[in-house]
């Protein structure tokens, strides 16, 4: 079970946020936050922290709500990071406009968020396989065009964070299937002598009570996603 945890701090005030949550995260990431000059991005930092303190005490069944535990990271090639003191947990953060997620499996996981904003028919000629821009030109409509597009963007992000290889991979270099929810390497287009070759199975999540974001969770193995609303405390 893949379990995934957000908020949403659109009606929230960003200082007050700061103060209160400054404190709930572990010292290396709040080292980090210190150096963050924009109040959204600390706010958007802290309450990742926040989330995924709350993640692995709810792992470990630790129910203090003031305990603060002191996490430490590694970080594979690329720069993903990964729980030093608990290997046999992978976690993803991601966030967009004012909502910040997490995932925490025990496999290998990829989240990413992307709130619907308008969007320049050219990038899917730029980033997607010919197979994916085919798909999105019959969307005459802008508002199915922008959430279709959305879709995939974050359906490709999650697994790029999946793999831990990032942007550098290429979004062109694997392909969705929609039907089958899976992530297919992309190797000389659809030709016979290279056949399709599944690497990984997405999820798209529907968050309660928020319309206007794509969510998507990439993975290894299919398995059951558990969407844990946070309170903010």
């Amino acid at each position: 079970m893949a379990d995934l945890y957000f908020v949403d701090f659109s009606s929230m005030d960003v200082e007050e946020l700061i103060k209160k949550y400054e404190d709930k995260v572990d010292r290396q990431r709040l080292s980090r936050i210190t150096r963050t000059r924009a109040d959204k991005a600390r706010v958007r930092s802290l309450l990742g922290g926040y989330l995924l303190q709350v993640a692995v005490k709810d792992y470990l069944g630790i129910s203090d709500e003031n305990k603060v535990l002191d996490l430490h990271y590694l970080y594979g090639k690329h720069g993903k990071p990964y729980l030093a003191d608990y290997p046999e947990l992978f976690f993803s953060l991601s966030h967009s406009g004012n909502v910040v997620a997490l995932v925490i499996s025990e496999q290998e996981v990829g989240l990413d968020v992307q709130q619907y904003v308008t969007v320049k028919d050219s990038l899917a000629k730029r980033f997607f396989t010919e197979e994916e821009a085919f798909l999105l030109s019959h969307e005459t409509d802008k508002e199915s065009y922008e959430r279709l597009f959305f879709a995939m963007w974050s359906i490709k992000e999650s697994y790029i964070k999946f793999t831990g290889c990032g942007i550098g991979q290429g979004l062109d270099s694997f392909e969705i299937d929609f039907k089958k929810r899976e992530i297919s390497e992309n190797k000389a287009g659809k030709s016979e002598e290279f056949p399709k070759q599944k690497v990984a199975v997405f999820e798209e999540i529907l968050l309660p009570g928020i319309s206007n974001y794509a969510v998507s969770i990439c993975m290894k193995d299919r398995e059951g996603v558990r969407v844990c609303t946070q309170k903010m405390i």
